[in-house]
């Protein structure tokens, strides 16, 4: 099974995030709270905890995609084709770039991977096997 998690870019978007989350704590620290350790650990362990969830895992049966809360599970059978999209409405909740999954079923797309976290050439892969698995 082969696994893609977040780029290195964005591990480090989300340690910038932590450090501004610290921020409240280092201040209480200098005004003599100490509370505020509790603070920056609680902080990192969130967002190590956020950034380790996402990841993508596949082999030739099914594809994997976790999230922050869930995780997805596609059989690759039911899966018609794929195609990489922007946003088809205004919402702030769609991701700006978009792995769609369609089903054989339906025109629709059944499920949008946010592909922002991941590189460019991991996504490129995924791609390449699942055309290679016979979806188009």
């Amino acid at each position: 099974m082969k696994i893609i998690r977040p780029s290195k870019g964005t591990y480090l978007i989300f340690y910038f995030i932590w450090l501004l989350i610290c921020i409240p704590g280092v201040y209480a620290i200098k005004l003599g709270q100490w509370e505020g350790f509790l603070f920056i650990l609680f902080g990192g362990m969130v967002t190590v905890g956020a950034i380790s969830r996402y990841r993508i895992s596949w082999d030739t049966n099914q594809l994997i995609y976790q999230r922050l809360l869930t995780s997805v599970n596609i059989n690759i059978k039911d899966i018609s084709h794929v195609d990489i999209h922007g946003p088809v409405t205004l919402s702030r909740f769609e991701p700006k770039h978009g792995l769609r999954f369609f089903s054989t079923h339906s025109k629709k797309p059944f499920l949008t991977i946010n592909i922002t976290p991941f590189s460019r050439n991991d996504i490129k892969e995924l791609t390449e096997d699942l055309k290679s698995y016979s979806v188009r």
